[in-house]
């Protein structure tokens, strides 16, 4: 955790969450420590030209928008 910032990176055998359908779109993330909670909701990063999220968005792969900006409550 940094100030603003928190980073998620997960993977392998310890990682519950699975990738293995195709295009999630977004990716939401409810985080609670102690009494504090923070959420987060990415859409897939775009790049290329012209621009597009598949190759950011596939089975085993999910890159999200940077600086996305934490959506307005956080979900149940």
């Amino acid at each position: 955790m940094k100030s603003d910032r928190i980073t998620v990176r997960g993977g392998h055998s310890n990682w519950t969450y699975r990738l293995d359908q195709p295009p999630q779109g977004s990716v939401a993330v409810r985080l609670t420590v102690g009494t504090r909670t923070w959420c987060a909701n990415a859409p897939a990063r775009t790049s290329g030209n012209p621009p597009s999220t598949a190759a950011n968005d596939t089975v085993d792969r999910f890159n999200g928008q940077p600086r996305t900006p934490p959506p307005a409550s956080c979900p149940p």
